[in-house]
């Protein structure tokens, strides 16, 4: 088919698996609301295993993973979609409600698969997304062995200035400070 056909002239190979336990909201025959709450994610790296020519697109469930091969995100993810038609493009009282009540982050842009390749495969992506040094997911990222993607906290003002010099860019952390729900190292 054109799709195998792609895969082989590209050469292309899995990467990254999100895992989660997805429950799924919507009224019956209505897509007004829908809404997807994932819970228990983990993102697992699909690199470096055989693919038997690409007949085999998935680890083996048999063997083991290694810490740094497996991501688990502390936090549930609820995305809500809404479709609003003709004269009626005024979310729901009730979604205005949750999205003010206090309960909920948003995280701009938020991507599972970015996350995963930034925390599992540091070395294939160019940078970090902004969410990677908000405190409340440092510890999960530290325990996948990721940890030289965080911003450092036991840096001088001096180092600071020498990385900046040399030019390091101060971070997504800095630039992009009120995007970060829960802080960074540097609070």
């Amino acid at each position: 088919t054109e799709i195998v056909q792609v895969i082989q002239t590209k050469q292309l190979v899995p990467t990254m698996r999100t895992q989660c336990m997805r429950t799924a909201f919507q009224i019956p025959f209505d897509a007004t609301v829908r809404v997807s709450l994932d819970t228990n994610l983990c993102m697992i790296s699909e690199r470096g295993y055989d693919i038997k020519g690409g007949r085999v697109w998935h680890r083996d469930p048999s063997k083991t993973l290694d810490y740094t091969e497996i991501t688990r995100f502390p936090h549930a993810i609820l995305e809500v979609k809404l479709e609003l038609k003709g004269d009626d493009l005024v979310a729901p009282r009730w979604v205005n409600e949750l999205q003010n009540s206090g309960m909920l982050y948003e995280v701009h842009k938020y991507s599972k698969f970015t996350h995963g390749c930034a925390v599992l495969l540091p070395e294939e992506v160019r940078c970090v997304p902004y969410w990677i040094d908000d405190v409340s997911i440092r510890e999960s990222i530290i325990a996948s062995g990721g940890g030289r993607i965080l911003a450092r906290s036991d840096l001088t003002d001096e180092e600071r200035s020498q990385l900046r010099k040399a030019g390091v860019g101060p971070g997504a952390n800095v630039v992009y400070d009120h995007l970060l729900p829960f802080g960074h190292v540097y609070d």
